[in-house]
C-alpha cells in the first residue's frame, strides 16, 4: 500500500480528477481527511472563512471530525493549481428532495472525464438494503448507464463500537456485517468496487459508537487515494 505523505503526493495522484463526496457523517469525515491532506496536515483551512475567531479556534484537530461542527466545513474545494476539484454533498435520513437532489448531482457527472462519485448511505435508513439498492442504487445506475464516467466508489458503515446505544436495534454489529454483505453481492454485479471500512473499525474504539477521529479517517483516506491509484494505473478499468 502506497503511503500519501505530502501535499505534493496527493496532488500528482488526483491531477484532473474531481471527487464528489455523497453521503452521510461518515462520508464528511472522510472528505475532512482529504482536506487535511490538501492543507499540509492543517484542519484550518477546512473551516469556512465566515468563522468566528473564537469558533475557529475550538474547531482543531479531533473536534472538526465531530457533527456539531459539520456547517464550518467548506463543501467545495479546488486545489493542486486549479487541478483537482473536492465537493462533499451531505445527505443522511433520505427523503424525496434528497434522491432527487442526489440523482441531479449523478446526472451531472455523467460523462465528465476523470471523475468520481464516492457515495455511503444507508445507516440512518436502519440498514434496509431493500430501500437503499432501490432508491439509491439503481437509478445511480441507471443514471450513468455504459458511460465510463463516473466512476463509482461505495463507501460501507464502520462497525459499531463499544458505545453504540442499543436503542438502534437495527443498526447494531450483525445488521451491518448483513447489510455490507448484500452490498458487496449487489455492487459487484454493477462491476462498482466498494471501499469497506468495516475491518478497519472492528475492535477500535469510537467516540460515540458510531464515529471515528482523525486517526481512523486519516487511514481511511489513504485506502481510498490507493483505490484511486489502482483504478488510474488500470486505465480506469475495474480493480
Amino acid at each position: 500500500m502506497t503511503t500519501f505523505e505530502s501535499k505534493a503526493d496527493v496532488c500528482s495522484l488526483l491531477q484532473n480528477i474531481s471527487i464528489d463526496f455523497v453521503g452521510d457523517s461518515l462520508v464528511r469525515q472522510i472528505y475532512i481527511s482529504f482536506l487535511s491532506k490538501l492543507q499540509h496536515q492543517s484542519l484550518n483551512k477546512a473551516e469556512t472563512s465566515n468563522t468566528s475567531i473564537s469558533h475557529r479556534k475550538r474547531c482543531q484537530e479531533q473536534l472538526i471530525y465531530q457533527g456539531s461542527y459539520q456547517y464550518y466545513i467548506v463543501r467545495s474545494v479546488t486545489d493542486c493549481n486549479q487541478t483537482v476539484n473536492l465537493r462533499f454533498h451531505n445527505h443522511h435520513k433520505l427523503t424525496k428532495p434528497g434522491e432527487e437532489e442526489i440523482n441531479r448531482t449523478i446526472t451531472g457527472l455523467v460523462g465528465k472525464q476523470y471523475s468520481i462519485l464516492y457515495i455511503g448511505l444507508g445507516l440512518h435508513e436502519d440498514l434496509n438494503f431493500e430501500f437503499v439498492h432501490e432508491r439509491v442504487v439503481k437509478p445511480m445506475v441507471k443514471i450513468v448507464g455504459k458511460n465510463q464516467w463516473p466512476k463509482i466508489i461505495w463507501a460501507t458503515p464502520h462497525s459499531p463500537g463499544p458505545l453504540k446505544t442499543p436503542t438502534f436495534t437495527k443498526q447494531q454489529k450483525d445488521s451491518v456485517i448483513a447489510f455490507n454483505k448484500k452490498m458487496h453481492k449487489v455492487l459487484k454485479g454493477y462491476n462498482i468496487p466498494v471501499l469497506d471500512t468495516f475491518p478497519l473499525t472492528t475492535d477500535i474504539i469510537s467516540y460515540d459508537g458510531v464515529h471515528y477521529g482523525k486517526r481512523i479517517n486519516d487511514i481511511k483516506a489513504q485506502v481510498l487515494l490507493n483505490l484511486i491509484q489502482r483504478l488510474r494505473n488500470s486505465g480506469w478499468s475495474s480493480v
